[in-house]
């Protein structure tokens, strides 16, 4: 027996993802790391947002990027000053993952994240969510993998929008997360 993996039909998915993203434009929270395309940058949110709340990141996020603006920067930073700089958003392991992505990314690729899933999942505190998130929202490389519920409910596989001509500056990634934030309440 087949069983259809489609949920929704192609013209019911395009009104779906007009819907959101028309809901989203209205209702979206404006955080910083939306207004970017820099995977470095990308990726410390990725990595500050890993149990911890948009609220705590808030207040660490900026401040990180302006004593490390990129993978050389965080590279050349000892581990102590890099703790230090994440007391307060806990699980000291991601800081550290974080350092060691960035001395890796220097050390091999140039300072430049791979522009590769694959090689991006073999960075130390990088699993498969982190790494299409990453991809997508730098545009490093476009996931059609459906890797998450988040990708397969806002594109399905008929006529998926790559992510660099969704309206900017927001992604669809965040649109469900968003989305899901506002109905809890």
């Amino acid at each position: 027996m087949h069983v259809s993996t489609n949920l929704i039909s192609p013209p019911d998915s395009r009104n779906f993802r007009a819907a959101l993203l028309r809901w989203y434009r209205r209702r979206g929270r404006d955080l910083p790391w939306r207004r970017t395309r820099d995977p470095y940058a990308i990726l410390v949110s990725e990595f500050m947002l890993q149990q911890t709340q948009v609220a705590t990141v808030l207040s660490y996020y900026n401040e990180w990027l302006r004593r490390w603006s990129d993978f050389s920067a965080l590279a050349r930073a000892s581990e102590s000053s890099v703790l230090h700089a994440w007391q307060g958003l806990g699980y000291y392991a991601r800081a550290r993952n974080l350092h060691a992505t960035a001395r890796i990314v220097v050390d091999r690729y140039g300072g430049h994240l791979p522009k590769t899933i694959a090689r991006t999942r073999g960075l130390p505190g990088i699993g498969r969510y982190s790494a299409h998130a990453i991809a997508t929202l730098s545009e490093l490389a476009i996931p059609n993998t459906g890797n998450s519920t988040h990708t397969s409910a806002v594109s399905s596989a008929e006529g998926a929008t790559p992510a660099r001509s969704w309206p900017r500056p927001r992604s669809p990634r965040p649109v469900p997360a968003d989305c899901g934030r506002s109905t809890r309440r």
